[in-house]
């Protein structure tokens, strides 16, 4: 599933009384193609001009107004609250957690087959990625002509988005490197 939901409790719940739990504050939070874009527009109106691989190494820099941003958007994405009030609740522990499970859940890995360790997809190859940036007209293109798939992309995760493409690729013989698969 790629909907995060949490409760933060300002104390431990077992030792809460009844107004202390109204006060905790539960969310959903996504990271989708449409929250994606949402940050990268957010950063841009911030100045902060960065392509899409770059807000994670931002993240590994232990950038906060990226974390913030993220936070802020997918929780938004999923769940009813102002930022005023995620910003409240949301402390730095807490938003670290949920960036990671949310990268977890919503971007792709690259598996080596030699090992059993994973890396983001946008690590493998710098100089591959250094001028470009997800082109969303093109991969909405993809999507629903090449693709022929009918839900909403801005809908999808980037992870189930390129294990689409890879699977395309893998049936259709469009990767230069695999046999074709005959249909039988």
């Amino acid at each position: 599933m790629d909907i995060i939901e949490k409760t933060i409790y300002y104390i431990e719940y077992n030792e809460a009384t009844e107004e202390e739990i109204e006060k905790s504050f539960s969310y959903k939070a996504k990271l989708d193609m449409k929250c994606i874009k949402l940050i990268q527009r957010q950063l841009k109106e911030n100045g902060i001009d960065v392509k899409i691989h770059e807000i994670f190494n931002e993240i590994s820099n232990l950038n906060m107004e990226v974390a913030a941003i993220i936070v802020i958007q997918s929780i938004k994405r999923c769940s009813d609250v102002t930022e005023e009030e995620i910003m409240k609740v949301m402390e730095f522990q807490y938003a670290i957690e949920l960036i990671n499970k949310l990268i977890e859940v919503s971007m792709p890995l690259k598996y080596d087959s030699s090992t059993l360790n994973s890396d983001n997809e946008f690590e493998d190859d710098e100089d591959e990625w250094e001028d470009r940036d997800w082109d969303f007209d093109y991969m909405t293109y993809l999507w629903y002509s090449v693709l022929k798939r009918s839900d909403d992309f801005y809908n999808i995760t980037p992870k189930y988005y390129f294990k689409q493409i890879e699977l395309h690729k893998k049936f259709t013989g469009s990767n230069e490197n695999e046999e074709k698969i005959e249909n039988i």
